[in-house]
């Protein structure tokens, strides 16, 4: 049941950081036209948020399950951080609409 939960926890992040990896490349397509300085700064922004999803990535690879309540601690800590990346994406792609 709790090695379950990992695996599958494990899957659900792999498709949130995907999703991350659709979004940055639908903005880039979007900025390709704006001015050199302008994806100038875009371009910073997004290599900080690459640098976010890759830290998340390395955390949820380098997990070792070590029992249910540390998993629960772990989860808790992760679901916090991914929703921050998360939001910190749809704040950069969407930011451009307003």
């Amino acid at each position: 049941d709790y090695a379950a939960d990992v695996e599958n926890y494990r899957k659900e992040t792999a498709e949130k950081l995907a999703s991350n990896e659709k979004l940055e490349a639908d903005f880039n397509a979007r900025i390709a036209n704006e001015k050199a300085d302008a994806r100038e700064d875009y371009n910073k922004k997004i290599a900080a948020l690459d640098q976010k999803d890759n830290y998340m990535k390395k955390k949820m690879a380098d997990y070792k399950p070590e029992g249910k309540d540390k998993w629960i601690a772990f989860k808790e800590g992760f679901n916090k951080d991914m929703d921050a990346l998360g939001q910190d994406w749809k704040n950069l792609t969407t930011k451009k609409d307003k």
